[in-house]
């Protein structure tokens, strides 16, 4: 059980593609304020933390989009919302050249991906060069860094929509896209599949109330000097 004496903030990162900006807006209108008062019960407060999906062209040449999301990814941990789609995002080629050893072997006029890429391997992010992730979309290693990567996935949740709609034009992206979702579901990670909106709020409700009421459960405080009282409503 956690520790009440101080305020808590559940803020897991949120990791999609453009195409849930529909999805994103009716969770933070419909059902993030419902975790928000969950948490307030608890003294605490639910706070998700979305990487920008509009980032200006020059903010991505600086090259440090890569690294700072993979920063809030550990600083959100160990909750963590994955929203999978059609759209397996920005991705080096495969037939691109090997990349050099360090940021300051590339051009001035390097692609924002390949700055990236190292500058995310120069400060601390270095398995992102390792050869089983080559032509890996940053969408994929942020959800890596997430499930693979890091030890503790026990508060990360997928959500796989189901739709008849193809949007992932490239054969490639679509072909790693598919092994992206089988293996979020071998792996035993927590998968959940949804069609609309409306769904996948219902299932981010369920999941993150169950996650809140058992990290921090429901405190009853009788103040008759030190005595505290706490009982648990959900384990």
């Amino acid at each position: 059980m956690a520790d009440f004496g101080q305020g808590f903030l559940i803020n897991p990162f949120i990791c999609s593609t453009d195409e849930f900006t529909a999805d994103r807006q009716y969770l933070h209108d419909e059902i993030f304020p419902q975790l928000q008062v969950r948490c307030q019960d608890r003294a605490g407060g639910f706070k998700p933390f979305e990487w920008d999906h509009n980032l200006s062209t020059d903010r991505l040449q600086t090259g440090l989009s890569l690294q700072l999301a993979m920063d809030c990814i550990q600083r959100a941990a160990p909750y963590f919302i994955g929203l999978v789609g059609d759209l397996y995002g920005d991705y080096r080629a495969p037939e691109s050249a090997t990349l050099p050893d360090s940021i300051e072997d590339l051009p001035q006029n390097a692609d924002w991906i390949d700055k990236s890429l190292l500058y995310a391997a120069e400060y601390g992010y270095d398995w992102v060069l390792n050869e089983m992730y080559n032509s890996t979309s940053f969408f994929e290693l942020k959800i890596a860094q997430a499930a693979f990567i890091m030890e503790d996935t026990s508060f990360c949740r997928f959500y796989i929509r189901q739709t008849d709609e193809e949007l992932t034009a490239s054969g490639y992206a679509k072909f790693r896209l598919q092994q992206l979702k089988s293996s979020l579901a071998k792996r035993g990670l927590h998968v959940a599949y949804f069609t609309t909106k409306e769904q996948l709020g219902e299932l981010i409700l369920r999941d993150w109330l169950e996650i809140i009421d058992r990290v921090y459960p429901r405190l009853d405080l009788e103040q008759n000097g030190t005595h505290y009282l706490y009982l648990i409503n959900s384990q």
